[in-house]
């Protein structure tokens, strides 16, 4: 959050737009919203250690750690989340623990 807050100090008039692997936690978006950005609704856990087994000794459990937050007056839509793998060698695997966060922003 401070990390966040220091972005939005530094640009106050900018539309600015935070998309990616953010580690937010649920419990923090209210604030988030009530600072005035916005941080839409995602279509499924960007975090599923039961499908992606990227870290095999990791607890398993489903979240949403990648956000996309913005200004107001940036609107994202068509929010999806890839779950896509790499196939090598004959062996598929996710290149992330996170799955990645897809969709379109107009300005």
């Amino acid at each position: 959050m401070s990390q966040l807050a220091a972005v939005i100090d530094s640009s106050p008039a900018e539309r600015i737009v935070v998309i990616g692997d953010t580690n937010t936690r649920a419990s923090e978006i209210t604030n988030i919203k009530d600072s005035g950005l916005e941080v839409p609704d995602l279509p499924g856990p960007t975090w599923d250690s039961f499908r992606n087994r990227f870290n095999a000794d990791s607890p398993r459990f489903k979240a949403s750690f990648t956000r996309c937050i913005t200004h107001p007056d940036v609107k994202i839509r068509d929010l999806k989340i890839l779950e896509g793998k790499v196939i090598r060698n004959e062996k598929s695997f996710h290149i992330s623990d996170h799955f990645a966060l897809f969709g379109r922003m107009q300005l």
